[in-house]
C-alpha cells in the first residue's frame, strides 16, 4: 500500500525555506505608500518592480533572519525598469528579525536622490 502525501501545510505566501510573509509585505508597502502592487513581478517579463506609486518603482525584499544581502543583480535590474519609466529606484526592506528599538522596516534609495529629498547640494 501507498503512503499518502500530506498537503502542504504551509500557505504559498510564504517564500519557501524563511516563513516570511512577503505578499504581506508588499501589501503593507502599497498601503503605506498608497501605490499599486504589479502582479506577477520577478515572475513575468515586462512586469517591473514590485510596487510603484507616482514617484518610485520599488522592489520588494523581507527576511527572518538578523540580515539580508543586496544583490547586485536586483539593484540594476531595478534601476534599468525605474529609469525606463522615469521613476526613482527605490528598495523595501523588512527585517523581520529585528530586536526593539530598531526598525522592521527599511528603505534604500539612490545617495543622490536622498540628498535631493533633504536640499543637499554640492
Amino acid at each position: 500500500m501507498r503512503a499518502r502525501r500530506k498537503k502542504p501545510t504551509s500557505s504559498p505566501s510564504f517564500e519557501r525555506d524563511t516563513g516570511v510573509n512577503w505578499r504581506k509585505h508588499e501589501k503593507d508597502v502599497v498601503t503605506r505608500s498608497g501605490g499599486r502592487a504589479q502582479p506577477g513581478s520577478g515572475n513575468k517579463p515586462g512586469k517591473p518592480g514590485d510596487t510603484t506609486d507616482q514617484h518610485y518603482m520599488r522592489e520588494c525584499k523581507a527576511t527572518k533572519g538578523a540580515g539580508i544581502t543586496i544583490k547586485s543583480e536586483w539593484l540594476e535590474k531595478l534601476v534599468a525598469d525605474a529609469m525606463a519609466r522615469g521613476m526613482t529606484p527605490l528598495v523595501e526592506l523588512r527585517l523581520d528579525g529585528q530586536a526593539p528599538p530598531v526598525p522592521t522596516d527599511w528603505v534604500l534609495i539612490p545617495a543622490v536622490d536622498f540628498e535631493a529629498l533633504n536640499g543637499i547640494n554640492h
